[in-house]
């Protein structure tokens, strides 16, 4: 092979280089999971991948889809294991069983003590969401 023809495939790569870190974002943002859950009473799980675990808020009601904006009550619960984010059935202990309602990735705008402002990117919920005291405000 001529040294020509080795050097006539250039890259560029600043744009090769763009998109594998748009790839990377894509691969390490953190993901998502809105679990309908059956027990005590039909309520929902939102849970947020964060720091190694799901940090979780169990919501009265589904968040709205489309392009409605609606705040939903929810109550802080303690953390849960990163199995939730794939996970579907039936739960130990008679705690009733889960459905997978959404899921995605989400970038953070805020997260304070006071105040989480994350974007959402699931299949039914795509846009902003704040948590507001005791209720997220899904826009």
């Amino acid at each position: 092979m001529a040294k020509e023809d080795v050097c006539s495939c250039r890259y560029d790569y600043n744009q090769l280089l763009a998109s594998c870190q748009q790839k990377m974002e894509v691969f390490l943002m953190p993901r998502f999971v809105i679990l309908e859950h059956d027990h005590p009473y039909l309520h929902w799980d939102f849970m947020l991948e964060r720091d190694g675990v799901l940090r979780t808020w169990r919501l009265e009601k589904p968040p709205p889809q489309g392009l409605a904006s609606e705040t939903v009550a929810a109550t802080s619960l303690g953390d849960h294991r990163l199995a939730y984010l794939d996970y579907e059935g039936p739960l130990t202990d008679e705690r009733g069983s889960v459905k997978r309602w959404d899921a995605g990735t989400y970038d953070v705008v805020q997260w304070e003590q006071s105040a989480i402002v994350i974007n959402l990117h699931g299949s039914r919920i795509i846009g902003p969401a704040q948590l507001e005291g005791r209720a997220w405000n899904f826009c």
